[in-house]
């Protein structure tokens, strides 16, 4: 009888430790992969996560393509206080074996962590065959406690809508699918969406500016009219005629975002407009981010460019393509436009 009461204490006991691990996990694995937009737009959730959880140390699972120029989500997040260690793991668009040994590699890698939660943020249209797939991988690794995992529409993108129906942007899709797990999320205005920019980042922005006599005493207006996708470029006479516009009634200097690849044409819109700045492919995340939070405008098509600037609160005219459902990657946040082109 004793050693009956004896293991229903010790069962209690560790139900107990098992329930305190679940309610407040001190080491968390968060999944989310992609390219610079897709990071972007995690990071409300991802601030609703460390908000949630303060001491807990936090790793953030990614995918890097190898041989692919994409933005890391670690360029992204490094030194915003959101992500404590990141692992990645190399996906190999060329060699299925290759991509099969990583997979491999990764879970022993993940398997010594002992990790006590997941939150489970892949892009919401990732279809169902692979979001079991995934589950199962995890569980694997013993994580029992997962969130974000409910309520993913990857069903959407494969069945004949006739009318394209209109999605909640990701950022708040993600927000959604985190409350759909019991995770409070706090009221809009108190939600988070910046990458935590230290003073000296910014007054190294501030001095950027000042630096360029064009700038003095101009409205600054980002601009970010190039792509990866070709479909998801406006005509670039298009943007030069509106900025034409703008400069004459508004005096604004305009401030090209992007990459290496958009410097070229930057210097075209440039010299057509007479003036304006060149960031393109000159500075890394942060530092972007840093020059944003000096612009009173964000116009420019449907890329991460525009989501950087979204999330350090900068108003967006956002032109977007045909190419997914209406409102799926809209720029978080209020106070924004957005126009589609089919």
């Amino acid at each position: 009888m004793m050693k009956f009461i004896d293991w229903i204490i010790i069962s209690k006991k560790l139900f107990s430790i098992i329930m305190s691990n679940i309610k407040n996990p001190t080491n968390i694995l968060i999944f989310r992969g992609g390219q610079l937009g897709d990071t972007l737009a995690a990071v409300p959730a991802l601030w609703v996560m460390r908000d949630l959880y303060p001491n807990a140390h936090i790793t953030l699972l990614y995918d890097n393509h190898v041989n692919e120029n994409h933005v890391s989500p670690r360029q992204v997040l490094e030194g915003s206080g959101l992500i404590d260690s990141f692992v990645h793991y190399n996906v190999y668009a060329s060699s299925k074996i290759c991509s099969y040994i990583q997979y491999a590699i990764l879970y022993f890698k993940l398997l010594k962590n002992n990790f006590d939660m997941l939150a489970y943020l892949p892009g919401s249209g990732k279809i169902d065959f692979l979001v079991n797939r995934d589950l199962k991988f995890f569980r694997l690794l013993g994580i029992s406690n997962i969130v974000g995992h409910i309520g993913l529409r990857g069903s959407l993108y494969i069945e004949n809508y006739h009318e394209p129906i209109t999605l909640e942007n990701e950022s708040d899709y993600l927000l959604t699918r985190l409350s759909k797990s019991e995770i409070p999320i706090p009221s809009k205005g108190l939600l988070r969406s910046d990458l935590n920019l230290k003073e000296d980042e910014l007054k190294f922005a501030k001095n950027w500016i000042n630096g360029h006599s064009a700038s003095k005493g101009k409205i600054l207006v980002a601009l970010g009219i190039g792509s990866k996708f070709d479909e998801k470029k406006w005509a670039t006479e298009n943007y030069i005629s509106i900025v034409k516009n703008l400069i004459e009634k508004f005096d604004i200097c305009p401030i090209i975002f992007g990459g290496k690849e958009d410097l070229g044409l930057a210097k075209e819109v440039i010299k057509d407009w007479k003036r304006g700045l060149i960031g393109a492919g000159k500075f890394n995340i942060r530092e972007s981010a840093s020059l944003m939070n000096y612009c009173s405008l964000y116009l420019g098509n449907d890329t991460g460019t525009m989501h950087l600037a979204s999330s350090e609160g900068v108003p967006c005219v956002s032109i977007f393509s045909g190419r997914d459902f209406p409102g799926a990657w809209y720029p978080f946040g209020d106070n924004h436009q957005e126009f589609r082109v089919p």
